[in-house]
């Protein structure tokens, strides 16, 4: 049935044992879920979450058995909420989260950051100059970009921020 067919913009490689579908408040209720039960499906967020599965899959791929836990932004997010005294906070907080951390046995902590679409280029620079920023206090060992497009790639080539590693997807 035609209606229900999603055209995506960018095309998907490869899917590997993922489907769709939306739980209700009972089966929240039943998995113990934190997650706010929600019934919009945001269409927009599709292409950009499963560009995050295949950055997944890519890292399963990369450290393999380093790997000790991958934080997805949905878990950085609760994370943050629950310390945050006001939504002030809260949105500082996120605004330079990254979109996936990478925690490895040997306690590294990678950062992962994907930019799917072109966003303005003072918004882009500022986020990876952040990113430096942790790098040299600690917080990160590693920073990832994984650009969406090659204008974002070439953007932050030409910018050469230290310390960044980049991929393009």
């Amino acid at each position: 049935d035609n209606n229900y067919l999603i055209k995506f913009e960018t095309p998907i490689k490869y899917i590997i044992n993922a489907d769709l579908f939306m739980i209700g408040k009972k089966g929240m209720k039943l998995i113990n879920s934190h997650y706010k039960f929600t019934n919009k499906l945001r269409i927009k967020n599709i292409e950009h979450t499963l560009g995050l599965l295949e950055i997944e899959l890519d890292l399963i791929n990369i450290y393999n058995y380093e790997i000790k836990k991958i934080y997805t932004e949905k878990e950085l997010f609760y994370e943050i909420k629950q310390i945050s005294e006001s939504i002030d906070e809260y949105l500082l907080a996120i605004k330079y989260e990254p979109d996936i951390i990478v925690e490895l046995k040997s306690g590294s902590k990678i950062a992962i950051e994907y930019e799917r679409t072109q966003k303005v280029k003072t918004r882009i620079l500022d986020k990876a100059k952040n990113y430096t920023f942790e790098l040299g206090t600690g917080k990160y060992n590693k920073v990832i970009y994984y650009c969406g497009t090659g204008a974002i790639f070439n953007y932050l080539t030409e910018k050469c921020i230290a310390g960044i590693y980049l991929k393009l997807l």
